[in-house]
C-alpha cells in the first residue's frame, strides 16, 4: 500500500518587481531537491522576503533557470491582463 500526501498552497499575488526572485527561489528549491549525484549546495539569502534557499551550484542549471524565468517574464509583459500560474 502506498501513502500519498497532498499539499495545497494557497494562491499568492506578488508585485512585478518580486516575480524574478520568487521564481528563482521556487525553481532552485525544486531542482535542488530533485538533483541526483554530487552537487555543491550554495545558500542564497533572499533579502526581499528575509529567507534563505539553496541552489545546486551548477552554472548550467542557473543559466537554464534564468532563461526560463526571463521567458516567463516576457510572456507576462506581453499579456498583462492575464493571470499567470
Amino acid at each position: 500500500m502506498f501513502l500519498i500526501l497532498f499539499f495545497f498552497v494557497p494562491s499568492q499575488e506578488v508585485e512585478s518587481f518580486e516575480i524574478r526572485e520568487v521564481l528563482r527561489c521556487i525553481l532552485h528549491t525544486i531542482v535542488f531537491h530533485r538533483a541526483l549525484g554530487l552537487i555543491r549546495p550554495k545558500d542564497i539569502d533572499l533579502e526581499l522576503f528575509d529567507i534563505t534557499y539553496v541552489q545546486c551550484g551548477e552554472i548550467e542549471v542557473e543559466k537554464k533557470i534564468d532563461e526560463t524565468i526571463e521567458h516567463f517574464i516576457s510572456w507576462i509583459d506581453k499579456h498583462p491582463n492575464k493571470k499567470s500560474q
